[in-house]
């Protein structure tokens, strides 16, 4: 009996291991990371252990999968010289918490996490990090593909992107010896975030590969009082409010990786992606369900970052869960990524010559470490022309210096752009003491026709050493800039999905809404229209008002109840009719109150 057995898991083992790496993917779906556990230079050094009923646990929320950090490279872990044996206690550990994982009817990713060594010196750690996937990989090379290998977490430091895309094909032909059809993670160069995807060449002949991503933007926000970095105290108090700008630039963000992975016909896994415990929970929870919501719209599966430490879904030593963000992190309302457009606008441009009608005055162009390019500026729009675009980003780079900004204050970073064919733009607003970022747009994508990019931001700091950057590295193709703005985010930017004309809009609905002497009326006029509905809001998205009335019926002015006595301001007038076309509308008008 048990030899058929043994012949049974290996039929089904023989089978898994053909699954192709989209159907992989969509089965990783919603994770978690058990971080800050085997991770540790030893594990519980960083007050966490592994235990077995995290697990189940992690199963009874409905997550599919776990990625269990491991770092490798300390000696009790892998010797230091040659062959670089690893600790086979240690290997056992880790195959215990792979087989809790598989039996809870989890996916499970494994990476080399810290290994800090070859990020300071690739070169002389170079064979031993092959020598560990190597018997890593050997070692789990009977395992189902519920269990999935990733090459390395966060490659930064003196492993640049250019290293780090050779390296990868090393490591990669290494498991491929032991393991030909495994699902094999390839992340990203500079700490894995979205800026270095440009920078990254995927193996060209094989199929078994998935790309990972790590997310944590805005990072004044996600890692607030993080003790971990250095500038992050005076962020404290950081909040994320899920209005359009900060919606907007996430969707931006990920512009760009959606069309790269068209592009390679590669599936997307977010590796990780999380707040820190010291901002505000509900802000958390906001920004985590937006993020997971559009990840899934997306088609991308992802990991939290994580179980049961500082950015935990789960508290350990109450033995009790974040309902928080457990339900933002398990949602299925995708409410949370409906957007009200603002036509955003600052009230004083803080930068000189933002409009380039001035030449380059008050700017500066260079181009470093061996890189080769020239700008120029033609009808007030500044232009990059790139012959050698360097291997860092900011190899190439468009600056003002010297904007001070004030503590606690909302500012707006804008500009126009586009690119003679489609490329990526990274640009910010940073500090020039440790280019700590304020308004990063790390992967801004540029195509031939102009698009304005915006970035909403509350200064946590007040600095006098602030700059807009543009970094243009890493990329030949050329860039076109113009109209840049830093100033105070306006506070009566006023929301708006369409322009409403003031007649013959939207098979003839037209719409007066007028507030006068404590009293508010609507005037309309209907054309073939059966239902019309009209909600009134506040700027927070608060409903004040709703009514619904039949549009054939002749009634042309509604009043608003008595105790619908708003204050001076700007609200929203929401119109939602079903159209002679068979199509339901829904339109916007802001409604200046003036008492």
């Amino acid at each position: 009996m048990k030899t058929k057995i043994i012949i049974i898991l290996l039929s089904i083992t023989s089978t898994l291991l053909s699954t192709d790496r989209f159907t992989i993917n969509k089965m990783l779906g919603r994770g978690i990371n058990m971080g800050n556990m085997l991770e540790a230079p030893s594990e519980g050094a960083w007050g966490v252990t592994l235990d077995s009923t995290y697990f189940p646990l992690i199963k009874s929320k409905n997550f599919s999968s776990v990625r269990i950090p491991i770092r490798w490279s300390t000696e009790e872990r892998t010797q230091a010289t040659p062959p670089y044996t690893v600790n086979d206690q240690f290997l056992k550990r880790v195959k215990w918490a792979v087989d809790q994982a598989l039996s809870n009817n989890l996916l499970a990713v494994i990476n080399t996490h810290h290994y800090d060594e070859l990020f300071e010196d690739p070169e002389g750690q170079h064979d031993r990090f092959l020598a560990i996937w190597r018997q890593v990989a050997d070692y789990f090379k009977d395992y189902p593909d519920s269990l999935v290998f990733e090459i390395l977490n966060e490659p930064n430091t003196n492993l640049t992107a250019q290293k780090w895309n050779t390296l990868l094909l090393e490591v990669l032909a290494i498991m491929r010896e032991s393991n030909p059809k495994r699902i094999v993670m390839i992340g990203l160069a500079e700490w894995g975030g979205i800026g270095a995807l440009s920078r990254l060449k995927l193996p060209e002949n094989d199929t078994n590969t998935i790309l990972t991503i790590h997310y944590y933007y805005p990072f004044i926000f996600t890692h607030q009082g993080a003790e971990w970095v250095g500038s992050s105290g005076p962020w404290e108090g950081t909040t994320w409010n899920g209005t359009y700008p900060e919606k907007q630039s996430v969707i931006t963000d990920f512009e760009y990786v959606r069309k790269f992975a068209q592009e390679h016909a590669i599936p997307v896994y977010i590796g990780e992606f999380g707040a820190y415990s010291k901002a505000d929970m509900v802000s958390r929870a906001r920004w985590t369900s937006f993020c997971a919501r559009l990840f899934e719209k997306y088609g991308f599966s992802w990991s939290y970052w994580e179980f049961c430490s500082g950015f935990g879904v789960y508290d350990p030593e109450a033995h009790t869960w974040r309902d928080e963000l457990v339900d933002a992190l398990i949602s299925n309302d995708t409410s949370i990524l409906s957007m009200e457009p603002y036509q955003i606008a600052i009230k004083e441009n803080l930068l000189k010559n933002g409009d380039f009608s001035d030449g380059k005055r008050y700017w500066t162009f260079g181009a470093w470490n061996g890189s080769d390019a020239s700008s120029s500026v033609t009808d007030s729009v500044f232009h990059v022309d790139i012959t050698d675009a360097g291997t860092n980003i900011w190899d190439i780079q468009l600056t003002q210096d010297n904007v001070t900004l004030q503590k606690g204050s909302r500012y707006t970073f804008m500009f126009d752009a586009w690119a003679n064919s489609e490329r990526p733009l990274a640009a910010g607003v940073e500090n020039t003491e440790d280019y700590a970022p304020y308004a990063p747009i790390p992967c801004a994508l540029l195509g031939k026709q102009k698009r304005t990019f915006s970035y909403v931001f509350i200064m946590p700091q007040t600095r006098t050493d602030a700059r807009a950057v543009f970094n243009f590295g890493c990329d030949t193709t050329g860039v076109h800039v113009d109209n840049v703005r830093l100033g105070l985010f306006d506070s009566l930017a006023i929301p708006i999905i369409h322009n409403f004309p003031e007649s013959n809009a939207f098979n003839g609905l037209n719409l007066r809404p007028v507030f006068n002497k404590g009293k508010g009326t609507i005037r309309f006029s209907l054309s073939h229209t059966a239902k019309i509905s009209f909600t009134m809001s506040d700027l927070k998205g608060r409903q004040l008002w709703y009514t619904t009335v039949n549009g054939n019926c002749g009634r042309n002015l509604i009043s608003l109840p008595a105790r619908i006595k708003p204050s001076a301001g700007v609200y929203y007038l929401r119109a939602t009719f079903d159209g002679c076309n068979g199509k339901r509308e829904t339109v916007v008008k802001p409604w200046l109150v003036l008492l």
